[in-house]
């Protein structure tokens, strides 16, 4: 593993900062699943032409194709969880939740990779539950079903957390691009289907809504989670998942002109309280000499 700043897992925390705001624009006319379904696919063209230009193998080994297939049905999960989400909560909300993730990924480490985790990092993931506590009960203007939202998020944080430690092992051994097209190949499969029974579109499609789908597809669904398996290889899940603390940031920043969602005190304070908590459990990882 290398040390430094990974550029690719900046790049990866970015977008998906971004995609908060994208699939807010993108279900103003596509469904929950033909927005996902829609992505998927671009996502997978994406990533397949890409492997071809790189003249390498595109499949992972024979023995890592079930690992990738239980992946790809967690990641299709993954990305229909948040879409639903984000049709009940803001996408402020939802930016502060997602920096919640490297919390169960420390603790899925410590139960699965048995990674010690710390008193001053148990203290953490306290503080932590505390922010996501006073989000989950802020009143958020303009949505009635917030609380349903942000909860989905919540679980969303659970999905990457299976995604990113169930992926380690295959990438080390496949390498990023073969495992994130695989993966993407599998998702799309799965949701196309689903697709097909619960509609593409919710309404005309207008050039903004389609703009944000193909943002999600190339950038978030393909270079984001191909740059995400790369910085996975390179630095690990602990230095890796550190950088989820941009993506909240990214969110508010675009949100507010963009969607002209508010910024509320108590949404910004809980986000900062779970930022804090992510930011001991982190800490705590790197000072324990048995980490």
């Amino acid at each position: 593993m290398t040390s430094g700043w990974s550029g690719k897992a900046l790049f990866a925390v970015a977008v998906w900062g971004a995609s908060f705001v994208a699939t807010r624009i993108a279900c103003a006319s596509f469904t929950p699943i033909g927005l996902v379904a829609s992505r998927l696919v671009v996502a997978a063209i994406f990533l397949a032409l890409l492997a071809r230009r790189e003249r390498g193998p595109f499949l992972p080994a024979r023995g890592d194709l079930p690992a990738c297939l239980a992946l790809g049905i967690v990641l299709g999960a993954h990305t229909l969880i948040q879409t639903i989400g984000l049709r009940y909560t803001s996408a402020i909300s939802a930016g502060w939740l997602g920096a919640f993730t490297p919390i169960p990924i420390a603790i899925g480490a410590g139960l699965f990779l048995k990674e010690k985790l710390p008193a001053s990092g148990r203290l953490g993931v306290t503080v932590a539950a505390a922010g996501v506590a006073v989000i989950v009960m802020a009143t958020t203007p303009g949505f009635t079903e917030a609380r349903t939202g942000d909860l989905l998020q919540l679980v969303s944080c659970l999905t990457w957390t299976i995604y990113t430690l169930g992926a380690m092992g295959v990438i080390r051994r496949n390498g990023a691009l073969r495992v994130s097209g695989a993966v993407t190949i599998v998702a799309a499969a799965v949701a196309v289907p689903a697709c097909a029974r619960g509609g593409l579109l919710a309404a005309p499609p207008t050039g903004r809504s389609v703009l944000a789908m193909l943002f999600l597809g190339l950038l978030c669904s393909a270079l984001g989670h191909y740059f995400w398996y790369a910085a996975l290889r390179e630095q690990g899940a602990t230095r890796a998942g550190a950088y989820l603390y941009v993506e909240p940031f990214v969110t508010v920043i675009l949100a507010a002109p963009i969607l002209g969602e508010p910024i509320t005190l108590p949404v910004i304070a809980g986000g900062l309280l779970a930022l804090t908590g992510v930011w001991m459990v982190e800490r705590a990882k790197v000072v324990d000499p048995e980490s």
